[in-house]
């Protein structure tokens, strides 16, 4: 992937990235009542970009997994195909490649999600903290 811009506007963040002549935007969004954090936000939305980009190829691989399966389907239909031949062991070794391949880019997406959603609440815990301590110093300050 390649990277073309980021763009921040306010609380939100937008990241894009192009791939295969197809651009990805990943966007991050902080609560209004938050700080923003512009590398926080920043790397919050190149992930979600990254993501996009799977889900996009996932979606390739599953269209080309059902062509293949169509294929096969109609070759079990003649009465000439032998799935024991050489051609037959290719035909459904490729099935299995493409089905391996879309096993794996479903553990990638759900291992983004994961990230991002960890990532979100370690930061969501920093920050009560830092406030908690900030709170504390400004009420001993007062004393």
């Amino acid at each position: 992937m390649k990277y073309m811009d980021t763009i921040q506007n306010g609380n939100t963040t937008e990241v894009r990235y192009a791939h295969k002549g197809k651009v990805y935007t990943g966007v991050s969004q902080c609560h209004p009542d938050d700080k923003m954090s512009p590398i926080f936000g920043g790397t919050l939305a190149e992930q979600r970009a990254v993501q996009e980009r799977y889900k996009d190829q996932l979606k390739q691989f599953k269209e080309d997994y059902k062509a293949v399966e169509r294929f096969i389907k109609s070759c079990n239909c003649c009465k000439n195909f032998d799935d024991t031949t050489k051609e037959g062991k290719v035909i459904y070794h490729q099935l299995n490649v493409l089905k391996k391949n879309i096993e794996k880019l479903e553990d990638q997406i759900k291992y983004f999600n994961e990230l991002i959603s960890t990532e979100i609440k370690e930061r969501d815990k920093y920050l009560t903290k830092f406030e908690k301590l900030r709170k504390d110093k400004e009420e001993k300050d007062k004393k």
